[in-house]
């Protein structure tokens, strides 16, 4: 395991990351709707495939832990793994509710939100979209952040509750 200023610095240029893409969004569409009052589609069963790399979830575990939530967490993210068969095939893109969404259709883990998921901007119509192209850049960027904070090679993104569930069994080991 890398030193663990090794690994708050990647977690601090993930950070800077993550609040980068949340100014720039998408120009032409950032701030036409909001996601309150939503009903939440993009983080739920049939539409929701999002992945995060180890860094990102060490982040969400660091949240999670700084409220006392982890336990509860580690429940529902294995709920969401049993229930879609995430774990079947890791590399497919299944589907699932975020164990994260809240009863108020919100995130709640916003401030650590994996990329996949602050890259959905919002479009005139009312629904969301992806910069593609923006989300590749900043995979690959996490994923690198990954490598020199957790001497993780390669992408290695999982499904959200799969990769939240591997950062919190890994620190009991």
């Amino acid at each position: 395991m890398p030193p663990p200023d090794r690994l708050d610095r990647a977690l601090g240029d993930l950070a800077a990351l993550r609040e980068s893409l949340r100014g720039e969004g998408n120009r032409e569409r950032a701030g036409l709707f909001s996601c309150r009052g939503c009903v939440a589609w993009c983080c739920r069963e049939g539409f929701n495939s999002m992945r995060a790399t180890p860094l990102e979830a060490e982040a969400v575990v660091r949240l999670l832990e700084s409220r006392g939530g982890a336990a509860e967490a580690r429940e529902r993210c294995g709920e969401a793994v049993e229930r879609r068969g995430l774990d079947g095939d890791p590399g497919a893109r299944r589907t699932y509710t975020c164990p994260f969404l809240t009863a108020g259709n919100l995130c709640g883990v916003h401030e650590a939100k994996p990329l996949g998921c602050v890259l959905f901007t919002p479009v005139r119509d009312g629904g969301c979209d992806q910069d593609a192209a923006r989300l590749e850049e900043a995979l690959g960027r996490a994923a690198a952040l990954s490598e020199e904070g957790l001497g993780k090679r390669g992408r290695g993104d999982l499904p959200i509750p799969m990769a939240v569930i591997e950062r919190l069994d890994g620190r009991r080991s």
